[in-house]
């Protein structure tokens, strides 16, 4: 049983996979204009999408759609018109529901998940490379950034430069 401010008449299929296909009702016209009354939404706010992920995240990036369907998630978050909250950018920033991947050629099978502090945004390719950071999708990098304050992979790797011995005379 789910109250009606926790059900939608209708959804994406990717949404409805995070959030849970049983969320998705639909009593007829009449029914669904009493849901309505009561405080049901057509679809979930990004709120709920937040919410849904921080719930789960390992399960839904192992589920059915993986990878590619976590992106879109992610996406629509990031594309949302309506602002995000304090509440939902505190929980996009410290749980560990930032899709990342280790390997940039092959992000689906490198997926990792993390949270602000933990994924990077690919500015030193070498340096990626080498440790095996995790970096943010190419297309999400704005709203990781802009939104979430993530750092570049050179905020986190330094370079030194240490001579040993003597130069050689010739």
């Amino acid at each position: 049983w789910c109250p009606p401010v926790q059900v939608f008449l209708g959804m994406p299929d990717d949404f409805a996979a995070v959030l849970g296909r049983d969320r998705v009702v639909d009593f007829g016209r009449a029914g669904n204009a009493f849901l309505r009354a009561c405080g049901t939404r057509d679809e979930p706010t990004v709120a709920h999408l937040v919410d849904g992920l921080a719930a789960d995240p390992a399960g839904f990036l192992a589920g059915p759609d993986g990878y590619h369907g976590y992106l879109k998630v992610l996406r629509a978050i990031a594309a949302s018109l309506s602002p995000l909250g304090p509440e939902s950018l505190g929980t996009l920033r410290t749980h560990p529901i930032l899709l990342a991947t280790t390997d940039p050629v092959n992000p689906a099978t490198s997926a990792v998940l993390g949270t602000a502090a933990e994924v990077y945004l690919l500015d030193d390719a070498v340096s990626q490379r080498q440790f095996s950071i995790p970096v943010a999708p190419p297309d999400l990098e704005a709203f990781y950034r802009d939104r979430l304050g993530v750092q570049g992979v050179g905020s986190r790797v330094r370079t030194e430069w240490t001579m040993n011995g003597e130069a050689g005379t010739g």
